[in-house]
């Protein structure tokens, strides 16, 4: 699935990607899926989806008992991850 979403994001479907990760976190299968997580913060981030961003900072805390990442305020708004 990460290989999948990493593909639709270089083609230019950011919001494929999006989805494809979205559902792959909240699928039994990929829940432990760490990669998965952190691709998502990111497309987050690039896409500048905040609200989506802090949400998912709350679960990733439950899930990996760990803190998630931290927004990173960008100038331009365009982060290559």
């Amino acid at each position: 699935m990460v290989q999948e979403a990493a593909l639709l994001y270089a083609a230019g479907h950011t919001e494929a990607a999006i989805a494809l990760l979205r559902t792959e976190v909240r699928a039994a299968a990929g829940r432990s899926n760490k990669q998965a997580w952190l691709m998502l913060f990111d497309l987050y981030e690039i896409t500048q989806n905040r609200s989506e961003f802090e949400s998912l900072s709350m679960l990733f805390t439950v899930k990996f008992e760990q803190s998630p990442p931290m927004w990173t305020e960008s100038a331009d708004g365009a982060i290559d991850p």
